[in-house]
């Protein structure tokens, strides 16, 4: 049975929306929906004007779901899509944008429980804004050892200017710079000596509607933009 929503004039239509998603909690599509427009106001500022790839579970988060990079046909017009060039010059990859929160709730009811979104803009992809350090504790590190390892990894990245976050349980730090991308501190972070700017990304990842600081992030190498996108709206 469908149901119908509206979120910022646009009525999305909800597919299922009694679809237990998370088996162990119970919470269903529904639940997941509303819990992402609780926070659409604040993750609609880290998730703007990025190329997103999603993970989707639309048989529920114990199938292990599917990535997905390019934008299906069926997307409404009003879901922003940006062309990505990919590494090695292989054609494009016409990755979502989530812009606003209509676009934020359609992709949750596709059952995209997991957004990772890019370090770059889609209008600037050579030149990331955000620098993000990974952490993985290895089993049975205690909480108050993974405290103290990420105070010391916030202070050997502090930069001036440079926004310092922490977030747990997962112990990842965020070191985020507003300015970064107009003076280069950003790249300076995000990469080992040696490397290009385009052979770093991260993403971003948000968790269970029960728990609404559950996000975590990665670093990786595999999306290597070589020119500047094309977008519509």
């Amino acid at each position: 049975m469908a149901a119908q929503i509206e979120v910022e004039g646009r009525r999305i239509e909800l597919s299922n929306p009694a679809k237990v998603l998370y088996p162990d909690d119970g919470y269903r599509k529904h639940d997941v929906v509303e819990y992402f427009r609780s926070v659409a106001a604040v993750m609609v500022a880290h998730t703007r004007g990025k190329p997103l790839t999603l993970r989707r579970f639309p048989d529920g988060i114990g199938s292990g779901g599917f990535f997905q990079k390019e934008a299906s046909n069926h997307f409404p017009e009003w879901v922003r899509v940006a062309s990505v060039p990919q590494r090695g010059g292989q054609g494009v990859v016409h990755h979502a944008v989530v812009d606003d929160a209509a676009t934020l709730l359609y992709l949750a009811n596709l059952a995209c429980l997991e957004f990772h979104v890019g370090l770059s803009t889609v209008d600037d992809l050579d030149r990331p804004i955000l620098a993000v350090l990974d952490l993985d504790p290895p089993e049975g590190a205690d909480l108050a050892g993974l405290r103290y390892v990420v105070r010391l990894v916030c202070e050997r990245f502090r930069v001036p200017g440079c926004r310092r976050t922490c977030r747990q349980p997962a112990a990842r730090d965020s070191t985020s710079p507003p300015r970064c991308a107009a003076n280069g501190d950003s790249t300076r972070l995000g990469r080992p000596s040696g490397s290009s700017p385009r052979q770093w990304r991260a993403v971003s990842r948000t968790g269970s509607p029960s728990n609404s600081a559950r996000t975590s992030v990665a670093t990786g190498s595999s999306w290597t933009p070589t020119a500047t996108p094309t977008a519509r709206r």
